[in-house]
């Protein structure tokens, strides 16, 4: 059984509540984002990191006469980019909005003209205090998701400042997510408890994404397993795993696949072939178990979102069948570190 009682029941009120703000944070980006801006670059640590890196396929895949850049934050923090100047938006993002290298990461911009957009659960935060322009989402169990919107609502905002509008077919997409990540939970929950079955005793668990997926694929394996049940992970890209990966391939390794309708999780799904094909110890979560309709824009650009609700059930399971409370820390935030977790 899976403890179904974390569930948010302000979930999908919450997710909707983002949305129906969705013109009101545009206008907002509109007063700070100019057509001149050349580059955007997003920084964030652990789980803000990974969901920075679904966000990007759609700037890369969507949005003309920008680039845009995802960096960890402690690496941006000692090394700023080069092209970081007046024409430059820098969103960092952090649940408590304190996080050193973030804030960090943000003041080095603004020294350099960028502007600064933030996100956080804290509106007295330091990022908030620092930035042109701060989004505040509801602390709880599922804020991942918030995070998601939020990031997606700025993405649609930047297309239409540089005159490339996303299309509205998108758009309608971006608005049926409520419904579809909250019945995604239910989905994932028999693949979750077979997974937690077979895993909760395995010591070494290998996740796999690839382009807009490899955001879920970090954050179970960086968070989930290594953070909250501090077991040994390893995060690897699908476009690399025939490149090396493949001779650990045994009875003894576990592997857990996340695709979705996007073009590189064509690499995971080959991937699952040949695990199947080597009766091998893998888990598959795919992301069009939730979304069954025919949008070609929906399924390739927002279907990876659906991903995340199993990184939530997939961890309730494992921590039901492991006893170890995804709450508890050893190190995070303890002397000897040299370094304060917020």
């Amino acid at each position: 059984m899976i403890n179904m009682r974390n569930l948010d029941i302000n979930y999908k009120k919450n997710l909707k509540m983002v949305l129906k703000g969705y013109q009101e944070i545009v206008q907002k980006i509109k007063k700070v984002v100019s057509r001149d801006f050349k580059n955007i670059n997003l920084v964030g640590c652990g789980a803000n990191y990974s969901q920075m890196l679904t966000i990007k396929y759609i700037f890369a895949g969507l949005i003309k006469n920008i680039n845009c850049n995802v960096y960890q934050a402690g690496e941006y923090d000692r090394k700023i980019p080069i092209t970081i100047d007046e024409n430059s938006l820098v969103i960092g993002m952090s649940h408590s909005g304190n996080t050193a290298e973030v804030y960090n990461s943000l003041k080095k911009s603004k020294d350099q003209k960028a502007k600064l957009l933030a996100i956080s659960s804290n509106e007295e935060s330091k990022i908030a205090q620092i930035a042109d322009l701060h989004f505040q989402y509801p602390d709880g169990e599922q804020m991942s998701e918030l995070k998601l919107l939020f990031l997606s609502i700025i993405t649609f905002a930047v297309a239409e400042v540089m005159e490339n509008p996303l299309p509205e077919e998108l758009k309608e997409g971006l608005f049926e997510l409520p419904e579809l990540l909250e019945e995604a939970h239910q989905l994932y929950k028999d693949g979750a408890l077979k997974f937690a079955e077979d895993c909760a005793d395995k010591d070494m668990i290998y996740t796999i994404g690839s382009g807009p997926t490899m955001g879920a694929a970090f954050a179970f394996g960086n968070c989930k397993l290594m953070e909250m049940q501090w077991k040994d992970a390893s995060v690897l890209n699908a476009c690399n795993f025939f490149h090396g990966p493949l001779e650990v391939v045994d009875d003894n390794h576990y592997f857990l696949l996340f695709a979705a309708g996007d073009k590189q999780s064509d690499y995971v799904r080959r991937i699952e072939e040949y695990l199947a094909y080597k009766k091998a110890n893998y888990y598959f979560v795919d992301a069009l178990d939730v979304y069954s309709g025919n949008s070609s824009l929906v399924k390739e650009y927002l279907t990876p979102f659906l991903l995340w609700p199993a990184l939530t059930i997939y961890a309730w399971a494992l921590e039901e069948k492991t006893g170890h409370n995804l709450d508890i820390r050893r190190n995070m935030g303890k002397e000897g570190t040299g370094y304060i977790w917020e």
